[in-house]
């Protein structure tokens, strides 16, 4: 293929149609391309037949010939592969929805992991493309294909969404970290500096948002949509059907009402003492299961934070509004008899409501701790995020170092407001217009994500269909 050529790779039904469209239009532009996608099931024949710039991993040859390994043959072949890749293969594949929600035995992830790896690595270096693009997520196929890139000599063209609503920023990897010294240099323009005082007086007047409760009310159009669920999942068969777990969410859904009744019980008011705020994250998260798996068991962290405290501090811990329940009852129940000092907060309640009362705000990486430096408190982050490591928050590398880099937050007096608009017009430097595509799939977006995509490989500088998103007034 051409030297400008770009790779794309995606993962179920939903995701291959709106790559699938992204891919028409940057050949549009003249940008030669291929598709890489997953599973033969998620694709209807006319999708899978006559179309030479896609490829089906699960139908590749290498797939097949993984999925015959004997036991012996897969330990030692698994440990060449992390050897040259210089990673936990395993830690990768604990990621993908079908070992933490399908329950796949780690024997069969190990196939499908090496399968899936000499076949990415087969295209890849056929294709010699100058770019690898695919969307945020914790699914094997993407991950691993990330993870070829520097071996083969394939930029990365990983594009992030948050936190600026409205733009997409580049990253050359997926741990999404700036560069502080990048940052130190610029100096942003009028323009920049506009956008950046009007995105943090928007934080700080919500008239931005990013998370909002979930409705968990059974109204009608949620019984209509599981019945349709149902009947494509036994009856029509549509593809992407096999992914198609009606049971399963029914139980999540039911789940998370009969453990939010439960927790309500343990809601306490913000109170009067002095005290850190934790947001929870959503579990299995990307940001979380590929960004800081080494705190997934929030529970755990939870507990360490609190008991890293200075004395006459509380911990306030709220769950996301999206997952609310996901800690367990029974667990978080124990927790909170056996730590006082952790207070439960109502869900519903707006993060903006903490925000000025806290001392200061823990988190792993969520984007409660970008507001937490809006609002100028100090911000102890667990994970990689667009944030850390720019010397505006306290980074926890090793956990022995939380309680004194928790007090040396309680001590300070947060990052400047100087500081924090320079950041954000930092971030709007490097971005152009677009949202994540699973959330808008308008031919608009699709149209942003390839004019960048396009001037990212050079050799194109197609027209973009750029609008004016700079201060969105949607929800995230």
């Amino acid at each position: 293929m051409s030297e400008n050529s770009i790779t794309l790779v995606s993962e179920a039904r939903g995701e291959f149609l709106l790559v699938e469209g992204l891919r028409r239009s940057l050949a549009r532009r003249g940008v030669p391309t291929r598709h890489i996608t997953a599973l033969r099931s998620d694709l209807s024949n006319g999708e899978a037949e006559g179309v030479p710039e896609l490829v089906v991993i699960d139908q590749q040859p290498e797939y097949r010939e993984a999925a015959l390994l004997g036991s012996s043959e897969l330990s030692a072949a698994v440990e060449r592969e992390q050897e040259a890749l210089g990673l936990n293969l395993r830690r990768v594949w604990q990621a993908d929805l079908r070992c933490w929600r399908e329950r796949y035995p780690d024997e069969r992830m190990a196939r499908i992991t090496l399968g899936t790896l000499a076949s990415l690595r087969r295209v890849l270096d056929e294709a010699r493309p100058a770019g690898l693009w695919g969307e945020d997520g914790g699914h094997l196929v993407k991950q691993l294909a990330y993870a070829l890139c520097p071996h083969l000599g394939v930029r990365l063209l990983f594009l992030w969404a948050i936190p600026l609503p409205g733009r997409i920023i580049p990253y050359s990897n997926v741990l999404v970290t700036n560069d502080r010294t990048e940052l130190a240099r610029f100096e942003p323009s009028p323009d920049e500096r506009a956008y950046a005082d009007d995105l943090v007086e928007g934080l700080l007047a919500a008239r931005i948002q990013y998370a909002i409760p979930r409705d968990m009310a059974l109204r009608p159009r949620r019984v209509v949509n599981v019945t349709r669920l149902v009947m494509q999942s036994h009856l029509t068969r549509p593809p992407g059907a096999e992914s198609l777990y009606v049971g399963r969410f029914a139980r999540l859904y039911l789940s998370q009402r009969a453990n939010a009744a439960r927790l309500s019980r343990w809601y306490r008011p913000l109170g009067d003492r002095p005290f850190v705020f934790y947001p929870v994250h959503v579990a299995h998260d990307t940001q979380v299961a590929v960004r800081a798996h080494q705190w997934e068991n929030q529970l755990a962290l939870i507990e360490h934070i609190a008991s890293s405290l200075p004395y006459g501090y509380e911990l306030a811990i709220k769950e996301h509004p999206a997952q609310v329940g996901a800690l367990g009852p029974d667990e978080l129940g124990t927790l909170l008899r056996r730590r006082r000092e952790v207070r439960l907060l109502d869900p519903n309640l707006h993060a903006h409501a903490v925000l000025p009362r806290c001392a200061a705000v823990t988190t792993i990486n969520s984007t409660t701790g970008f507001e937490s430096l809006v609002f100028g408190k100090p911000t102890v982050t667990f994970g990689h995020s667009p944030y850390r490591g720019l010397g505006l928050t306290f980074d926890v590398t090793d956990a022995f170092e939380t309680p004194s880099l928790i007090a040396g937050a309680l001590r300070s007096d947060g990052p400047a407001r100087e500081d924090v608009v320079r950041y954000v017009a930092f971030l709007r430097h490097r971005s152009s217009p677009g949202f994540p595509l699973s959330d808008d799939s308008s031919e608009l977006n699709v149209e942003n994500y390839a004019a960048h995509l396009a001037r990212e490989v050079g050799g194109f500088e197609p027209e973009s269909a750029e609008a004016d998103r700079d201060a969105p007034r949607r929800a995230w």
